[in-house]
């Protein structure tokens, strides 16, 4: 999962001159290996949240944190940027804009988990908790 969104993002960071630092690839050794649909969500909200910050948080670096606990996962990608509007951000975190946001709050409502959207004029946070599911829990048909 680390490596696919590090490459991922190396032809954006090329052109765009972004930066994205991502946790130590062996400090994901714990989460293990995430069932198919699991990694899918995680991966395409990583790559919205990264497009969004190039689109439109005016900031040259990108945070991508992804930890887990007993039972969820957490993602959290941060920028430095300029902040969305309090107008825009109102409407966001009340589920209405854009596709891109719409689509990442399905995505992981669609896992059983939780959004979240933070902004300020230090930059915005995108979060999500996930209930983490194993590939062998997805083989054996359980979910935990």
């Amino acid at each position: 999962m680390n490596e696919t969104a590090r490459r991922s993002s190396s032809s954006s960071q090329r052109a765009h001159g972004l930066g994205y630092l991502y946790p130590p690839a062996d400090s994901l050794h714990k989460i293990g290996c995430l069932d198919d649909e699991l990694e899918t969500a995680l991966f395409r909200v990583i790559q919205e949240c990264l497009s969004n910050v190039h689109r439109h948080s005016n900031s040259r670096t990108a945070k991508v944190s992804l930890r887990h606990d007993n039972a969820h996962l957490h993602l959290e990608v941060r920028d430095e940027g300029s902040g969305i509007p309090r107008d825009k951000e109102r409407e966001l975190i009340l589920g209405g804009g854009g596709v891109g946001l719409r689509g990442m709050r399905e995505r992981i409502a669609q896992l059983g988990g939780k959004f979240s959207l933070q902004s300020s004029a230090q930059g915005t946070i995108v979060g999500a908790a996930i209930p983490a599911r194993s590939r062998s829990q997805q083989e054996g048909g359980k979910v935990a």
